[in-house]
């Protein structure tokens, strides 16, 4: 995982002029190194390389299919997964999967179709061809709308989840090797070693093949959302479309030469697209810039499946790991109309030379002495605190920045460990500071329910902790239960309360993944 975004202000106290400049340097490169995506090692089938064959992203939910192995499913964005068994308690090559909403469909290679309408927990075989095993190389889905297409056979469409099937065939009554297929809404878009698009669900055909390619070639990768499209040949270029494939436009993510492009998707204006035995690459302005991305480090791999639902994309490696990528929120410090006693309280204090605001306070020194500095509670009241702090306005907070006491590098025992937080829009909850009285508090979840100890050193030590919270509370409050042994004070060097900042949305949110032989 890449380093936590800087969220807190770069003004803080300093010593003097020359250290000012030189903290906003260090943070405005830090912001550099930082900004863009993150990744997650997703581990549906655990701490292990999998042949990951296909994969396929709506929301917080994931499908994911291995060659020659399972099939998962998670629905909070790949934390959590569980093994699905549409065809039974056996290992199946699952070569393609899609979804749109609760719609799931896979497809394997020399077998069946399976198709979900309940995000995997039931499934149901398909037979669009018979009762006949097929070599089921793509499917795509779009509402209740499904495609697959069969390399050395036919294409199918059904309007009704996979429950009714009927076979159309862009270049007439005869089998062909159909590679890729997309669909979104009443487009689609299927490649043997031509290109073809119906905007009509498939009821009438025109070749989209892009210019200068008379011969066949091998298509292996397709995805559409809404006029925009993306293609790519294996062996040769990546091309993208803003008309439903009428004119194409070549692009060069890799530059200027052929590659082995084997999966690609588009999502509004985010693209990814994957290289055999190579690089991954991303674009978030409809495939005119792009970069490569590393989830697996400055290494080959082959990214044989991919999948994006706005700047949310997934990305499986054949032979490697299945990664998150995506746009991690940054997060904006939210700060009381101003530093006092009367929007920031306490229990108790130690004297006015530890005021519960100092720790709010973005101007006070985070090194240093912790006298006017920090907050301590009083003398001996080393646990059961308060700690309450008015925003002025109603914010959802969604991130806790906080320095834990120390002095000089010292006294890191007084530091406050166990907590509970809350949420309240009532002032009289606010200004009771009782410690057992939770009258009009709602209790919010945090990440951990424990600041860390500060580092034994005289220099910034900043933690952060996510909330899981969507309601706009004007009063926060911290119920500190503890320290870490000192006996005689409790305290913090600093606290402040962010709210989350996420990338532009998506412009669309038809969701794809196609994968080829």
């Amino acid at each position: 995982m890449m380093a936590h975004h800087i969220g807190h202000k770069a003004h803080r106290g300093r010593n003097n002029m020359k250290k000012v400049t030189l903290s906003l340097i260090l943070i405005l490169l830090l912001g550099t190194l930082v900004y863009g995506m993150d990744f997650l090692d997703l581990r549906p089938a655990g701490d292990i390389d999998s042949t990951w064959r296909c994969c396929a992203v709506d929301g917080s939910h994931v499908l994911a299919g291995v060659d020659s192995g399972r099939l998962y499913t998670s629905s909070d964005y790949g934390v959590n997964w569980t093994e699905r068994q549409p065809a039974g308690d056996v290992t199946k090559y699952w070569r393609s999967c899609a979804m749109s909403g609760s719609n799931m469909i896979a497809t394997v290679s020399s077998g069946r179709i399976y198709t979900s309408s309940d995000y995997g927990e039931n499934w149901t075989e398909r037979q669009p061809a018979g009762d006949v095993d097929k070599n089921w190389y793509s499917c795509s889905a779009s509402g209740t709308y499904m495609i697959a297409a069969v390399s050395g056979g036919r294409f199918y469409v059904s309007p009704d989840c996979g429950v009714n099937w009927a076979e159309k065939q862009p270049i007439g009554d005869v089998n062909d090797y159909w590679q890729t297929c997309s669909i979104g809404g009443e487009h689609i878009i299927v490649c043997s070693q031509k290109v073809y698009a119906s905007s009509d669900y498939g009821e009438n055909w025109v070749e989209r093949t892009p210019y200068g390619y008379s011969t066949m070639k091998d298509w292996y990768c397709v995805s559409i959302s809404g006029q925009y499209m993306v293609i790519a040949i294996n062996g040769s270029r990546i091309y993208t479309s803003s008309d439903y494939g009428e004119n194409w436009t070549k692009r060069t993510p890799a530059g200027d030469v052929n590659k082995n492009w084997y999966s690609c998707a588009i999502s509004g204006a985010y693209v990814i697209a994957g290289i055999s035995q190579d690089r991954l690459y991303t674009s978030e302005d409809y495939g005119v810039n792009w970069t490569e991305r590393q989830p697996a480090g400055d290494v080959n791999q082959n990214w044989y499946s991919c999948a994006a639902d706005g700047d949310n994309m997934i990305a499986g490696a054949y032979g490697g790991r299945l990664w998150r990528l995506y746009e991690p929120p940054t997060h904006t410090s939210q700060y009381p109309p101003e530093q006092s006693d009367t929007y920031v309280k306490s229990t108790t204090k130690a004297g006015t030379i530890h005021w519960a605001y100092y720790a709010t306070d973005p101007t006070k020194l985070l090194i240093g002495i912790s006298i006017n500095n920090s907050w301590a509670g009083g003398d001996f009241e080393n646990s059961n605190q308060r700690f309450h702090i008015d925003l002025g306005s109603g914010k959802i907070i969604k991130r806790i920045y906080y320095e834990n006491f120390h002095s000089r590098g010292i006294n890191t025992t007084m530091g406050a460990e166990n907590f509970t937080f809350w949420g309240s829009n009532t002032e009289a909850s606010f200004l009771e500071l009782i410690y057992g009285i939770d009258t009009g508090w709602t209790e919010l979840t945090v990440a951990q329910n424990t600041f860390d100890q500060h580092v034994a050193l005289d220099r910034e030590d900043p933690k952060f902790i996510t909330i899981t919270n969507s309601t706009a509370y004007r009063y926060y409050a911290f119920k500190f239960a503890d320290n870490y042994g000192a006996a005689d004070y409790m305290g913090v060097r600093r606290i402040e309360l962010q709210t989350e900042v996420v990338g532009p949305p998506a412009e669309v949110n038809v969701i794809f993944f196609s994968t080829p032989y």
